[in-house]
């Protein structure tokens, strides 16, 4: 797939590709033409679900012209961010990214878990 260099206003060059400037061109359109949101399907590398997602279309374009997801689409939510940039669904997601300490705090919360630590350590 041929691929072309854009120039960013940053003074860093991104590598993009012409179906991705084809992408951000129908997105800027569809912008003018005051269409606020465009819907992605996204397939799950790890689990294989599919995710949709409602985009800004003026987002997006920003994001494959090369700003950053965060710039581009600060009123997203992180894990949707990461959903668009890495496929990966929401429960992938608390899977690869949880840490001993997210787990330890869901044990503390659940009361049947609790409760079988107190028995346990009654005996």
């Amino acid at each position: 797939m041929a691929s072309r260099y854009c120039e960013l206003t940053e003074g860093h060059t991104v590598n993009m590709t012409q179906e991705q400037e084809e992408q951000a061109k129908i997105l800027r359109a569809l912008a003018k033409m005051g269409v606020a949101y465009t819907v992605t399907v996204i397939h799950c590398p790890s689990c294989e679900i599919l995710t949709r997602l409602m985009v800004g279309t003026l987002g997006s374009a920003e994001w494959l012209e090369g700003a950053s997801i965060q710039d581009a689409m600060p009123d997203m939510p992180a894990t949707l961010r990461e959903t668009l940039i890495s496929g990966l669904c929401f429960r992938c997601q608390e899977e690869i990214f949880s840490s001993p300490e997210d787990e330890t705090a869901a044990i503390l919360n659940d009361p049947e878990t609790m409760e079988a630590i107190r028995e346990a350590q009654a005996e």
